[in-house]
């Protein structure tokens, strides 16, 4: 029986160091292979309004500031000059 059970508890004292090595690694951050990352903690600062439907917003992106145009995408129109007077006016 002692020949048996001092293999058996060296196994079980290794099993349970790996568990407490896992446990410590999952602690501190690491990933296992296939398991989902945690999502990025993002959280709105602020936000800024020039007109209905376009602004900036402050945002932080896992303690990293970013700004952040907010609008409708359309690219402002030239303005359509005179040649008589050199003046521009809308068109």
């Amino acid at each position: 029986m002692g020949q048996v059970l001092g293999p058996l508890g060296l196994i079980l004292l290794l099993l349970a160091a790996l568990w407490g090595l896992g446990i410590w690694l999952r602690r501190r951050g690491a990933t296992w292979p296939g398991s989902r990352p945690a999502g990025r903690k993002i959280r709105i600062v602020d936000v800024v309004w020039f007109r209905p439907g376009s602004g900036c917003a402050l945002i932080e992106i896992e303690s990293r500031p970013f700004v952040v145009a907010i609008g409708d995408a359309r690219m402002p129109q030239p303005l359509a000059m005179d040649v008589a007077t050199g003046t521009a006016h809308e068109a």
